[in-house]
C-alpha cells in the first residue's frame, strides 16, 4: 500500500513470500519475491528506463506491470522477481 502523506513520485520495496529450496531438514537456498513499486502522478519514462536499467545491470529478471491508481491520483509501475539471497 502506498503511504497516503508521501508526495508521489517516490519507490519502495518489499519481499512478500518466499520460496526457499530445503534440503535435509533446512533452507538450502534462501529464495525471496521481491516487489518494487514506483509511484508518480504523471508517467515518466526516462525514470522508468533507469529502474529497468539497475535491474539488468545487476541481473535481477523481473515482470513490469503498471495501473492507474484512482483513490491515490498517480501511477504505480511495479516490478516482480525473484531474489536469491545469499550469506
Amino acid at each position: 500500500q502506498p503511504v497516503p502523506s508521501a508526495d508521489p513520485g517516490y519507490i519502495v520495496y518489499f519481499f512478500d513470500q518466499s520460496d526457499d529450496v530445503f534440503a535435509d531438514n533446512v533452507n538450502a537456498v534462501k529464495i525471496r519475491n521481491l516487489n518494487i513499486e514506483y509511484y508518480t502522478e504523471y508517467k515518466n519514462f526516462q525514470k522508468e528506463a533507469e529502474i529497468e536499467e539497475v535491474l539488468l545491470r545487476h541481473k535481477i529478471p523481473f515482470t513490469r506491470f503498471e495501473a492507474y491508481v484512482d483513490s491515490e491520483r498517480c501511477w504505480q509501475i511495479a516490478y516482480e522477481s525473484e531474489v536469491i539471497i545469499s550469506e
